[in-house]
């Protein structure tokens, strides 16, 4: 079975613009959302072996299914024995339910296959990053990340495939201009995505000319209805200013695509990849670091050049002294000539003879001198050339030197930092612990006093309680005192309260009176303490009674 993947295209030619959403109509850059669809063939679980599957055949079979409308393109994306996935993308996403009721749940009759296929489809899910992807890359990060500075946060969204000729200043290029020497501009990228936040920072990696070779995207082709087009694409690093411009930005492209119209009203859609920037590129230590290597490459670009110079110097010196050589010996042959057809003229060949020799020693000088002066300019180039790498090595051992001192400021500050943690921590606990001692004490007070308060809760009560059986002992002791003896004579030495006086306020004690001379006195030794008490209190109730008696005929 054939299971060959074609990627699919980049750019297309787009017939229908009703769906556009203007970004910036000066460069006529607009979007328009992505329609695409993933359709499901089913295979029969009974198979002949050799049994072929022709994938040009299921491509057209579908082509016919969905008629009038066409596919932008439809590609394999995955083959197996139960059934063929393929990926596949529309015009507009206005026909897009249509499209899918077109091809959900048909069938399909291939020459290979007696048994009719099943054909399902569904909408495509497009891998797009969102808020929890860069929210958990830069909190999740092994190294750490700080969030103050730019370009270690969520703020610089990263694009690719992006094509040259659609992002160019038309005023630096001629309509004739051959597309592989376009490049973009920085202030027109800066004009186009400065509507979603104010920008920050802008890198173009081939706009640097010692990474033009390197960082350059290949081209793509398109077919056209004129012909087969070659467009250069190139990456972009945004960065904006704030975080919200950043996210405004990247829900704007969710689910989008780029279209361009040009002059002549031609337009094309670029499936453009965006993401957030996953390699810190315009943070602060990469920019560094980017400079350095600049300056390393523009150094042995300087270092190269001085070799080739050097070399075709060298050369020109090579080709002057063989020419000159060739011109010496033509003309001690011509005077060997000369010398042979005229003996006459003997002196004045020898004087020409030395004035030769004099001139080949002038020439032979002279032709020291040159090399010596050769020598010292390729002595100056080496040494231009090691002061040129020594200058690369102490940038390097500088940047390693500045890195180490940045990794131990930044350890002893997380040394400090989670010391005063700790010290804040035992602080906490001290102050919660005098908290806890300070409560403690006061509970302890507050038992002993409410101790203090019940014991002398249960005295009073205690005193009342024998107040009350003394009260009581003393009521029994009255009123058995009147039922023996209703009325006793006052002699006795004590006069009673009324009754109810007594019974209401018994703390009233009876009134000792003296006895007189007629009174007859009690014989101490035949009665005891408790019965003269008890006589006493009788003769003085018996005395109150007779008082009251006496006062009622009287009223």
């Amino acid at each position: 079975m054939n299971t060959s993947i074609q990627p699919p295209p980049v750019l297309a030619e787009c017939h229908d613009i009703s769906e556009k959403i203007e970004l910036c109509e000066n460069y006529g850059i607009y979007i328009k959302p992505i329609a695409r669809l993933n359709i499901t063939i089913q295979l029969p679980s009974n198979k002949n072996a050799g049994q072929t599957i022709s994938f040009p055949e299921i491509v057209d079979k579908l082509k016919q299914l969905i008629l009038p409308d066409q596919f932008i393109y439809l590609r394999v994306i995955k083959s197996s024995l139960e059934f063929i996935r393929l990926e596949g993308e529309v015009e507009n996403k206005s026909s897009f339910k249509n499209l899918l009721s077109k091809l959900e749940n048909v069938t399909i009759k291939l020459s290979s296959y007696v048994d009719v296929l099943k054909v399902r489809a569904a909408e495509a899910k497009i891998v797009y990053p969102n808020r929890h992807d860069w929210d958990s890359f830069f909190k999740d990060s092994i190294i750490p990340n700080d969030e103050l500075k730019p370009g270690e946060r969520a703020d610089t969204i990263h694009l690719t495939d992006l094509p040259c000729k659609w992002f160019a200043d038309k005023k630096m290029y001629s309509p004739g201009t051959d597309l592989m020497l376009i490049k973009p501009s920085e202030h027109v990228l800066r004009e186009i995505f400065s509507i979603f936040g104010e920008i920050r920072l802008i890198d173009v990696p081939i706009l640097n000319n010692c990474f033009t070779q390197l960082r350059r995207q290949p081209a793509i082709e398109v077919l056209t209805s004129t012909g087969m087009l070659n467009l250069p694409t190139f990456e972009a690093y945004i960065q904006y200013k704030d975080y919200i411009g950043f996210v405004k930005a990247m829900d704007t492209f969710r689910g989008m695509k780029l279209l361009h119209i040009d002059d002549q009203k031609n337009a094309f859609t670029a499936n453009i990849r965006i993401d957030f920037d996953r390699t810190k590129h315009l943070s602060d230590r990469e920019i560094k670091k980017r400079e350095i290597d600049k300056l390393k490459a523009i150094e042995i670009e300087k270092i190269r050049n001085a070799t080739i110079e050097r070399e075709k110097e060298r050369e020109n010196k090579q080709k002057e002294l063989t020419n000159y050589k060739a011109m010496l010996d033509d003309s001690i042959e011509d005077d060997d000539d000369r010398k042979a057809g005229m003996d006459e003229k003997s002196k004045e060949q020898r004087r020409r003879e030395r004035e030769e020799a004099r001139r080949q020693k002038r020439l032979a000088k002279k032709q020291q001198e040159e090399e010596k002066k050769l020598e010292q300019k390729i002595a100056l180039e080496e040494r231009k050339i090691l002061i040129a790498q020594r200058k690369l090595e102490s940038m390097r051992l500088l940047e390693e030197l500045f890195n180490r001192v940045k990794d131990k400021v930044e350890q002893e500050e997380n040394e400090i930092r989670q010391k005063q943690i700790e010290e804040e921590i035992q602080k906490r606990q001290a102050e919660e612990a005098d908290l806890e001692q300070a409560k403690k004490l006061k509970m302890e007070q507050e038992e002993a006093e409410l101790k203090e308060k019940i014991a002398k809760n249960l005295e009073k009560n205690k005193e009342d309680d024998e107040e009350i059986e003394h009260f009581e002992l003393r009521k029994d002791t009255v009123i058995q005192s009147e039922s023996k003896s209703p009325k006793q004579s006052s002699h006795d030495g004590v006069v009673l309260p009324p009754r109810s006086v007594l019974l209401n306020n018994p703390k009233i004690q009876p009134i000792q009176v003296k006895p007189s001379l007629y009174d007859d006195e009690p014989s101490n030794e035949q009665k005891s303490d408790g019965e003269i008490d008890t006589v006493n209190e009788s003769q003085n109730m018996s005395a109150s009674s007779d008082h009251t008696e006496s006062a009622e005929p009287h009223n």
